[in-house]
């Protein structure tokens, strides 16, 4: 069920254009307020040329009388966000006889499998993935053969995008060089997809300092194994998250430097620091958290580099950073940290000569042109509350705090996605995809009632979405 606040209505007040705007003001008057029924109707406001704004007038309404659907306004949103279609990663470790182990861990999203609808009510499909392990020689060292089965009561969790249908196994193999071949087949409608990934295993026995692969996920005080993070995503600041790795062939009693740095999508320098590591034994786990180093969104680089002895080694992975926006939204304490917030974003809700009129006043006489701006636009002069000029600020808030990158020079409501989510507001349904089937970064938001759709690409993975189609 899709919350009051993201439901996009079935009538509508037609669009006026830039030249009638006075218009909508003595449209919005005539409407009759009523708070109980919460009627659908959109209000629209011009934007650039033909361009349209619009609102949902019973939203504005529902948000502005209770607190409970504006306290989870911004949560709602992240709810509609969903995981890759389809993952898989592997990881290396050292295991006894000279054996390198490779930790395979896979996942598949129900949304793109084939259910079918059974005659006890349920849904019900079935999938199978097939991992093969082949060396130079086309020799078959190792393989994997997974079926299951998934039994869903709801139609709507045939469509989940929210976690994975997560398997794992583990392979012990010899060093050397190898190609993971991987096939996954829906079982109801017989379709395939196969990937090809090389491998090279390294020899952990060799007398000299090695680390394992990198692993992100969340390592709880009162446990000694990792909560493995497949998507290797950060949304919050979370004190049990970081990142795991082991150290081999130190000696006992060795003083390590382990030095930490997080480089973006640029490769510029975000953070840099160092820990000191005492060995205990040949080999060691190490955990480093990261919850204090999430300062920035977009994609990132770890790079880990242990030293002792005249030896140094290092291993890298990328990661994800996209912050959750705060559940509360104070805006006017934003609009008081962000002066400029108050007038800049209205550039997307009014005609050029207006905006110009709005930029080029006096900055002690601004405040007074923006407050003349909404109240030509309040749909209830009669109250102490401008429910349209409150939703509007709620939006510019959300976007400036959730489509905020570093390094793209842009406050988060000049993004395009931040453009779209003021002029549109939350989205019914996002899909996202940053996976191996996909690796292109996208995002798509869709409102049915509006019959539109919005297609946002993240080009170089700045954590910047550019909108592509609409």
């Amino acid at each position: 069920m899709i919350p009051s606040a993201f439901v996009r209505v079935s009538r509508y007040v037609p669009n006026l254009c830039k030249d009638n705007l006075s218009s909508f003001t003595r449209l919005i008057r005539q409407v009759e307020l009523n708070r109980t029924t919460l009627c659908c109707t959109i209000f629209s406001l011009a934007l650039f040329g033909a361009q349209a704004f619009s609102f949902a007038r019973d939203e504005l309404f529902a948000q502005a009388s209770n607190d409970a659907g504006e306290s989870d306004f911004a949560d709602r949103f992240h709810q509609t966000y969903s995981v890759p279609a389809y993952l898989l990663r592997t990881y290396l470790y050292a295991e006894e006889e000279g054996k390198t182990r490779m930790h395979v861990r896979f996942g598949i999203v129900n949304d793109v499998l084939q259910f079918t609808h059974e005659e006890d009510g349920h849904y019900r499909a079935a999938y199978e993935v097939n991992l093969i392990v082949v060396d130079r020689e086309q020799n078959m060292p190792a393989s994997r053969i997974w079926k299951r089965e998934l039994d869903e009561t709801e139609f709507a969790a045939t469509n989940d995008r929210q976690r994975f249908n997560e398997e794992r196994t583990d392979f012990l193999l010899a060093p050397g060089e190898y190609e993971l071949r991987v096939e996954i087949s829906d079982l109801h409608t017989q379709r395939r997809l196969r990937r090809n990934y090389p491998l090279v295993l390294p020899n952990f026995t060799a007398p000299r300092l090695q680390l394992s692969t990198l692993a992100f996920g969340e390592m709880p005080a009162s446990q000694d194994s990792l909560k493995f993070d497949l998507l290797a995503l950060f949304t919050e600041a979370n004190a049990q998250s970081g990142v795991f790795y082991e150290i081999y062939e130190a000696q006992r009693g060795d003083t390590l430097d382990a030095h930490y740095l997080i480089s973006d999508w640029k490769d510029e320098k975000l953070e840099e620091w160092r820990t000191t590591i005492i060995a205990e034994s040949t080999r060691m786990r190490q955990f480093e958290a990261l919850h204090a180093r999430l300062k920035y969104q977009g994609l990132h680089k770890l790079r880990v580099t242990v030293s002792a002895r005249g030896q140094t080694i290092s291993a890298e992975a990328n990661y994800r950073v996209q912050f959750n926006a705060p559940a509360r939204q104070n805006f006017t304490e934003v609009l008081q940290e962000y002066p400029g917030l108050a007038y800049l974003p209205l550039r997307y809700i009014s005609s050029k000569k207006e905006f110009k009129r709005i930029v080029e006043t006096s900055e002690p006489q601004r405040a007074s042109a923006v407050a003349e701006f909404w109240h030509q636009r309040d749909p209830s002069p009669n109250t102490a509350a401008n429910e349209l000029r409150e939703e509007f600020y709620r939006r510019v808030t959300f976007a400036q705090n959730r489509f905020a990158t570093h390094g793209i020079g842009k406050a988060g409501w000049e993004t395009d996605r931040g453009r779209i989510y003021i002029i549109h507001g939350p989205p019914q349904e996002v899909h996202h995809q940053m996976g191996e089937l996909d690796p292109m970064p996208y995002e798509i938001w869709f409102y049915p009632g509006q019959e539109r759709r919005f297609v946002f690409m993240d080009k170089n993975g700045s954590g910047e979405y550019e909108l592509v189609n609409r």
